[in-house]
């Protein structure tokens, strides 16, 4: 086992960094229309889970899914003519640069590049044009 190790000053800092993220997630969930949970089969199959080249793995004891060379989607509901941003939670320790596009209904709303990041999470969110889902 191993444990990280930190002076008084590098505690507080940590501290206030999962705070941080704790706050951003807990805000996140209070804006969520539907979520797709990897960690559940069911829910995944429940949001109609298709793709190419699509695998499951696993980091910080949670399920992942990735596609390399290929893709996978998910069917997820709106609320009526709201605003609509997609929120998805990617690793950080990948061990290389990852470029990939987001879509919604075949539309690319971004192409997202992500750096290594070591035990890490990274959240991003994404506005979803509302002529897509309008």
């Amino acid at each position: 086992m191993y444990w990280n190790v930190y002076s008084p000053e590098e505690w507080k800092v940590r501290a206030a960094a999962v705070a941080a993220v704790d706050a951003r997630r807990k805000d996140v969930e209070r804006r969520t229309i539907d979520r797709v949970v990897v960690d559940d089969s069911a829910g995944e199959q429940a949001h109609a889970l298709r793709g190419e080249n699509a695998t499951e793995g696993f980091f910080e004891g949670r399920k992942t899914r990735e596609a390399r060379g290929g893709w996978f989607s998910y069917e997820l509901k709106i609320a009526g003519d709201a605003p609509v941003t997609l929120a998805a939670t990617y690793r950080g320790s990948e061990g290389r640069r990852r470029v990939f596009d987001v879509l919604v209904d075949d539309q690319k709303i971004a192409t997202e590049s992500l750096e290594y990041h070591p035990t890490e999470e990274l959240d991003k969110e994404y506005r979803v044009p509302d002529a897509i889902t309008r």
